[in-house]
């Protein structure tokens, strides 16, 4: 439409240029003339007519060009935006499942530590059932005291229960409850050590543990009575003798600082002295002793190691301490009883308690030296697990 408008003004414009030739040629004249030059009048206003007339339609066309230009402008706009928008959408919603996708993975993770941990407690406890299937046995030493006091380390460890009135003399017929089916074997103390290779695990005094290891046994305690053990290990008399000078400067003398101080430095047993002495009694008359023997019997390390100690301490009173070593826990009670000793240092304070109720006889403590503290030490088992520790 614009083009033929254009069209036609470009041909009045024509027809107006051939009528001025004309007229300047002289091809047309008189009236000719005349009505030439209104007909080049007319055709001039028809020309400005057509030409005011295209003027207005490409005005009208410029304006709707310009109108659809920002109505597609906005329309850019608008979907740029709600492409914006979308965008934004879409990034929140990737972010929201990409959360939802980690607090899964998460709790997946949980969830699969959860199992194993089950698994591992599953199959710990699948072990404990399997072990306590198998017989543990336990070797302990069979006389009076030192079984009721491996029994009584036992109790002190939840592994037995005692009946009530079982006491430091209990045995085995006295576990009231034994939950693990422990089975026990009973040797002299002494034994114990040979048998442990044989045994799941063995409860073995102090001094004899003391003795396999200088003799190169390796050994691994796993279970150990406290310094508040009441098998306190003692020098005992017989009663007439326990107020007698030759009493006193012995106890003084095992009691001192220097025979505390020896423990110190000696693992496998713990002084149980408060007030140490400087290894007199100023209450003895040195003098009268002066030139006499003591004779004490004994087992060996500590007990024998003490009494060298004490050995010294006398000598500078001019008294002798004479030492004879024995073997057994018999002995040195037969001794004291009989005379052929007047003292002993071997054994813990309910031993010879024990000993005097069994044997009437009437051995006083004048001393009361170390704990040998007992312990449960492994055999074919090398730690607690098969007693659920």
């Amino acid at each position: 439409m614009k083009n033929k408008k254009v069209l036609i003004g470009a041909i009045a414009a024509v027809i107006v240029i051939v009528l001025a030739v004309l007229l300047l040629t002289g091809v047309i004249g008189g009236k000719k003339v005349e009505d030439a030059k209104e007909a080049v009048n007319e055709a001039v206003e028809t020309v400005e007519e057509k030409a005011e007339e295209a003027a207005e339609t490409v005005a009208e066309e410029a304006e709707k060009v310009e109108e659809k230009v920002e109505e597609a402008a906005e329309t850019v706009a608008e979907e740029a935006e709600k492409v914006e928008e979308k965008a934004e959408e879409a990034a929140e919603t990737v972010a929201e499942e990409a959360e939802k996708v980690e607090e899964k993975v998460e709790e997946a993770a949980e969830t699969v530590a959860e199992e194993a941990e089950k698994a591992e407690e599953t199959v710990e406890e699948a072990a404990a059932e399997e072990k306590k299937a198998e017989k543990i046995v336990i070797a302990i030493p069979n006389d009076a005291t030192n079984e009721g006091r491996a029994l009584l380390l036992l109790q002190a460890n939840g592994l037995i229960k005692l009946k009530a009135d079982a006491g430091i003399t209990a045995t085995i017929a006295d576990i009231e409850e034994n939950p693990l089916g422990i089975e026990f074997t009973e040797v002299e103390a002494a034994m114990v050590v040979n048998v442990l290779q044989d045994s799941d695990y063995g409860i073995i005094n102090g001094n004899y543990v003391l003795e396999a290891m200088k003799a190169g046994q390796e050994l691994t305690s796993l279970l150990v009575e406290n310094a508040e053990s009441p098998y306190v290990n003692v020098v005992s008399v017989k009663a007439e003798n326990k107020d007698s000078d030759m009493a006193k400067a012995l106890a003084a003398a095992v009691l001192s600082q220097k025979a505390k101080d020896f423990f110190n430095d000696y693992d496998k047993a713990i002084s149980t002295v408060e007030n140490p002495t400087d290894g007199f009694d100023s209450t003895v008359d040195y003098e009268a002793l002066k030139g006499q023997t003591i004779k004490v019997a004994c087992t060996l390390d500590p007990h024998s190691l003490v009494l060298e100690i004490a050995k010294e301490i006398l000598a500078e009173k001019e008294i002798n301490l004479e030492i004879v070593v024995v073997s057994d826990y018999v002995t040195p009670n037969t001794m004291v009883d009989s005379g052929d000793v007047f003292a002993n240092f071997f054994a813990h304070q309910p031993y010879q308690d024990d000993f005097n109720a069994q044997n009437g006889t009437d051995l006083t403590t004048i001393a009361g030296v170390h704990v040998e503290p007992m312990g449960l030490y492994a055999g074919k088992q090398t730690d607690l697990k098969a007693l659920g520790k």
